[in-house]
C-alpha cells in the first residue's frame, strides 16, 4: 500500500476522534443547560452509550475480524455522518433530548464496529520495513 493511503487512513481515524469529542463534548453542553432533568439525562445519555457498546464490542470485533474492513469503514462513516447531520436538523424540536439520545446510541453502535476494523486495517497495512524504532 502506498504512502500515501496510510497516511490518508491514519488522518481518517484522527478526524474521526477528534470529531467524536467535539459531538460529546457538545452534546454535553446542550444536556447540562437544560433547566430541568438535565441530570437524569446526562445519565440516560451516558448509560445508554456505555450499555450499547458492552453489547455491539463483541459482534463489532468478531465482524471486523472477518469481514471487509474498508467496507465497514466507509460505511459506518457515512452513516455516522448522515445520523449526525439528522440530530443537527432536529436540534430546535422539542424532543431534541430523545433525539440526541438515539444518535447517541447508533454512534456508539457504529464505533463498536468502526473501532475493531480500523484497529485491525492499520495492523495489516504496516509491514516491518514502515516500522521504525
Amino acid at each position: 500500500m502506498s504512502k500515501k493511503n496510510i497516511i490518508l487512513l491514519i488522518s481518517r481515524g484522527q478526524t474521526n476522534n477528534f470529531g467524536n469529542k467535539v459531538y460529546d463534548y457538545a452534546n454535553k453542553i446542550f444536556i447540562a443547560a437544560l433547566p430541568k432533568s438535565s441530570v437524569f439525562f446526562m445519565s440516560i445519555y451516558q448509560s445508554t452509550e456505555v450499555i450499547a457498546q458492552i453489547i455491539f464490542n463483541i459482534i463489532g470485533g468478531h465482524i471486523a475480524d472477518f469481514g471487509n474492513r474498508k467496507r465497514i469503514l466507509i460505511l459506518t462513516d457515512i452513516i455516522a455522518s448522515i445520523s449526525t447531520f439528522f440530530a443537527f436538523l432536529l436540534l430546535d424540536t422539542p424532543n431534541s433530548i430523545v433525539v440526541l439520545i438515539i444518535v447517541n446510541i447508533v454512534l456508539a453502535i457504529l464505533n463498536s464496529f468502526n473501532n475493531p476494523a480500523y484497529k485491525a486495517i492499520v495492523r495489516d497495512l504496516l509491514d516491518k520495513k514502515s516500522i521504525y524504532i
